[in-house]
């Protein structure tokens, strides 16, 4: 559940391949699983969908609230999940395609079925990685997540690459705010760093770095201070181990969007 990077100028063969594949498991997921789950798995995809489409509601909601006009050439389904194709707080290229199609509900039930899959069960504990890039897809994971009352221990960051939480006046941590304060859902970052080139905003100017740490600062949570890719990968997993214990004790990591700390930077990612 990674994201892709692409160059401007050029989309490479590999990031096309790694997006068809994404499409063909959802097609088959949804068309082929619910003939050979189980109907507890069954029930648990489709409870963990519909938290998400109400998750999705609930942006949606804030979105108009805050007066941000959908860019209906972007997101013809004005879902409120993507955001614009440039703005301060971009840290890298991003394909709208690959965006449009990570606004489906039923993500949550492939990321149930993987979850399962992996050998996680209801109250094991799941470290997750997220960046503001595929917001969509954070909820999807969080839903699918709680719905199997799993623990969730979450680390995010706040840049996003283009289309996706990538607005400055709803940005990831205060989309996650919002999920939380609603009810919707309840996983909480234990901390947030600014996210981009070596996961600290490296190449982005004072003005973006500045709107970074305000939209942490009014999601709430502590910032990650890294100097650097090294620092920052350490950073998590004292943050993870302090907060649920040793690495083994986690049942499973699950990445989503390219996050440097998580995919190890962007060499090779384009």
């Amino acid at each position: 559940m990674k994201s892709l990077y692409y160059r401007s100028e050029k989309i490479s063969p590999v990031s096309l391949m790694a997006l068809a594949v994404a499409s063909i498991v959802v097609v088959v997921v949804v068309q082929t699983f619910p003939t050979r789950v189980s109907d507890d798995r069954r029930e648990q995809m489709l409870a963990a969908s519909q938290l998400t489409e109400e998750a999705f509601e609930e942006i949606r909601t804030h979105r108009q609230e805050l007066g941000i006009r959908v860019n209906h050439g972007h997101d013809p389904w004005a879902s409120g999940m993507l955001g614009p194709s440039m703005s301060l707080v971009t840290s890298l290229p991003g394909h709208l395609d690959a965006k449009q199609t990570s606004v489906n509900p039923n993500f949550a039930a492939v990321a149930v079925h993987y979850l399962l899959e992996s050998g996680a069960r209801p109250g094991d504990r799941v470290a997750i990685g997220c960046t503001g890039s595929f917001p969509a897809l954070n909820i999807a994971v969080l839903a699918a997540a709680e719905t199997l009352n799993m623990e969730t221990f979450l680390i995010s960051s706040a840049a996003s690459s283009q289309f996706g939480a990538n607005h400055p006046e709803q940005m990831w941590p205060m989309m996650e705010k919002r999920l939380v304060d609603s009810g919707v859902l309840a996983s909480s970052s234990l901390a947030v760093s600014r996210g981009g080139f070596r996961d600290n905003a490296i190449g982005m100017t004072a003005n973006a770095r500045r709107l970074l740490d305000e939209a942490i600062a009014r999601g709430e949570r502590p910032v990650m201070d890294c100097t650097g890719l090294e620092q920052s990968i350490g950073d998590r997993l004292r943050l993870l181990t302090n907060a649920g214990g040793t690495i083994e004790e986690f049942a499973a990591y699950v990445n989503v969007g390219g996050g440097s700390a998580s995919v190890g930077g962007t060499q090779g990612n384009d």
